[in-house]
């Protein structure tokens, strides 16, 4: 912010969020600012809050981001610094893909999701809406909310078996409790 608060980077603070409602939708596009971490919730509210009025959040893309010509971003969607998403993606609204994320072709990744820096999803990889993915996704996974803590690969343990047998359109599912 400037020196008296009324500007951050150039553009002028309007006010409180209630500021926008006195601007037309289809004349405003907004950024979420919130973090998904720890404030998941109130970054899903805030975006639900003015989708439902009609307003639209923009989607913001690094310059040094790579994103496949066909990948499909939906409305406020951040895809940060050294993140590649491979062609025949889908990211979801509101989702945040943070820095050096790598995503393979052909994901399905839900709304309101996370994934975290230095991440890695193989292709074909599905995230559930509001969920974490803090760890690297091995091919065929579904991965819904919750907060795993480890790895889940075909190489790993008895989830070997049952991720060799699986095939498309069948996955092995991986769930947390939030």
């Amino acid at each position: 912010p400037d020196e008296n608060g009324d500007r951050l980077a150039g553009v002028k603070r309007l006010g409180r969020d209630e500021s926008i409602l006195q601007f037309a939708a289809a004349n405003v596009a907004l950024a979420n600012g919130i973090g998904m971490m720890p404030f998941r919730s109130l970054r899903r509210e805030v975006h639900e809050k003015f989708s439902n009025k009609g307003y639209r959040f923009e989607r913001i893309i690094h310059p040094s981001a790579v994103v496949g010509s066909d990948v499909a971003l939906e409305d406020g969607v951040q895809v940060m610094a050294g993140v590649v998403i491979q062609p025949g993606t889908c990211v979801g609204k509101n989702s945040i893909i943070n820095t050096s994320a790598s995503i393979d072709h052909d994901c399905i990744i839900g709304a309101h999701v996370h994934i975290a820096p230095g991440a890695t999803l193989c292709g074909h990889v599905q995230i559930g809406e509001n969920a974490d993915a803090r760890l690297d996704v091995y091919q065929p996974v579904r991965l819904l909310p919750g907060r795993p803590r480890a790895k889940v690969a075909p190489s790993d343990g008895p989830q070997a078996r049952t991720a060799r047998a699986a095939t498309q359109p069948r996955a092995l599912s991986v769930a947390a409790a939030l």
